[in-house]
This record gives structure tokens, C-alpha cells and sequence, in this order.
């Protein structure tokens, strides 16, 4: 049995339509070759509009999350929380300053011009004390941009 595509009139077997049940003759009005195209054309259409509108969405929710995170730690709640990180953590609170201090001072170089260590791509926004936080290694530290400092924290 054969049928004629409604986008580039030619007579094709039906087997080359898709299934649709919706029509008389239970099948696509197009054939298969042209549905993909029309569907790649589409995709490379709203390809970008559709990844500015992603990243519109994560930097909104970014800075929600950075308001909040504000808001927190202006609760005496937040406050404690801080305090008790401090408290837990004196060597890593430390070695952050350290690094600050070498950052401004011109020791090290500020962390907004490297390129992350490990994926090569980002722009670096963190140090990453991978040698640890002993005061012996406090300027021991890599360049690495957000993701990649979370991986390798967990290594």
C-alpha cells in the first residue's frame, strides 16, 4: 500500500510513515524522512533561545538562594551556626584568611584571572587547599572553579 506525503509529495510505501492513530488511515500525513527534518530544524531553531532561557532560570534561582542565605545568617541562628563553624574549623578558617591576605598583599595571584586546574574551561572561583589545611601548607593551594571544587572535596 502506498501513501503521499504531505510535505515533499512523493508516493512512498507506508511503511515509511509513522503510526497515528488519530487519522483515517492510522498513519503520519508526512514520512519519516521528512517528520526528522522538520524536527531538526525546529531543534537547531530554539536550541539557543532555549539554553539562554535555562540559564536565565539557574542564575534567578542563583541569586533567590544567595538572598536567602543572607537573610539566614542575619537570624540568630545563622549566627550560632557560623559560630560553630568557626569553633569546628579554626585551621581551615585560618588558611582562607592566609590566602586572602596573600591575594590582596600580591603573593598570590587573584583568583577571578586563572582558569580552573582541573577542568581547564571555567574561570577558577575558588583555592583549593589540596594539600590540607596545616599551617605549613596554607598557600599550597589550585585554582578550581565551583563544580570541580566540590568533586574534588570529595576525593
Amino acid at each position: 500500500m502506498d501513501k503521499k506525503c504531505g510535505k515533499c509529495s512523493e508516493t512512498k510505501d507506508i511503511n515509511e510513515f509513522s503510526m497515528d492513530g488519530t487519522r483515517k488511515d492510522g498513519h503520519d500525513p508526512y514520512c519519516k524522512k521528512c517528520k526528522k527534518e522538520s524536527s531538526d530544524d525546529r531543534r537547531k531553531k530554539y536550541h539557543e533561545s532555549i539554553l539562554k532561557a535555562e540559564a536565565e532560570r539557574r542564575k534567578r534561582r542563583h541569586e533567590k538562594i544567595l538572598i536567602e542565605n543572607r537573610r539566614y545568617s542575619k537570624t540568630s541562628k545563622g549566627k550560632e551556626s557560623r559560630k560553630r563553624y568557626y569553633e569546628n574549623n579554626p585551621q581551615k578558617r585560618a588558611a582562607r584568611r592566609a590566602v586572602s591576605v596573600a591575594v590582596r598583599s600580591g603573593k598570590l595571584p587573584n583568583i577571578k584571572t586563572l582558569t580552573c586546574s582541573v577542568c581547564k574551561k571555567n574561570t577558577a572561583k575558588q583555592h583549593h587547599h589540596h594539600k590540607g589545611y596545616d599551617e605549613k601548607h596554607w598557600l599550597d593551594v589550585i585554582p578550581v572553579c565551583s563544580v570541580c571544587h566540590k568533586i574534588v572535596e570529595k576525593l
